[in-house]
């Protein structure tokens, strides 16, 4: 009788231990994720373009990548970082690829110029938008591109409504452009991989079992 006792509180004790485990792998997951989406808007969605790095214009991919909650699926503990904009995979994957992006339901793609856009680089309105550019034309370039012209439209005040100033080149229209992945998903794993390997937590629990 007492050997069947010894062995039912063993299990007891295994049992306890495993669920421990398992709680501070959960907690560990979590953990990295948020400091994983912290590291990636800190370091790759902030500041200027370059090679590795994504200008933040409006601002709604920075906002969009967020830590995932722990989820439990076929026994297995999954966590991450979601990117909530449509537009992520064009910028983030495999180092060296490059996207090509083309209209879907019009001829021309409608590349914003820099009298179309904020201080921020983003598109002050639409290409046709007379409301903000008032009458706009299309005209070819020198190099052969076609360019929207158009100008400014006063948006408040008296003369709302009213053209002014020259006209400017607004959006240059091409029939696809190629956009290079700038953001490695392969970086991005190998560092929070390395900052896991250096955290002893689940070891310590597992010691214990």
């Amino acid at each position: 009788m007492s050997d069947i006792k010894g062995v039912k509180r063993t299990k007891d004790q295994l049992k306890k231990a495993v669920k421990s485990a398992e709680a501070a792998l959960q907690l560990l997951m979590q953990k990295y994720s948020f400091l994983w989406a912290s590291h990636i808007r800190e370091n790759y969605l902030q500041g200027g373009t370059s090679a590795n790095k994504l200008r933040s214009r409006s601002g709604k991919l920075e906002a969009s990548t967020k830590p995932l909650p722990v989820k439990e699926v076929e026994g297995n503990y999954r966590a991450g970082v979601q990117f909530g904009t449509k537009y992520a995979g064009v910028h983030i994957g495999k180092a060296g690829d490059k996207k090509i992006i083309r209209p879907k339901n019009k001829q021309y793609l409608a590349i914003p110029l820099s009298a179309a856009q904020t201080a921020a680089g983003v598109s002050r309105g639409r290409p046709l938008d007379t409301g903000i550019f008032g009458e706009t034309f299309i005209a070819k370039s020198k190099a052969g591109n076609l360019i929207i012209f158009g100008k400014s439209v006063y948006q408040r005040g008296a003369k709302a409504g009213q053209a002014h100033g020259k006209i400017v080149p607004l959006f240059v229209l091409k029939k696809q452009v190629t956009i290079p992945v700038r953001i490695s998903t392969r970086v991005l794993l190998n560092w929070v991989q390395s900052e896991l390997n250096k955290d002893k937590t689940v070891e310590r629990e597992l010691a214990k079992i």
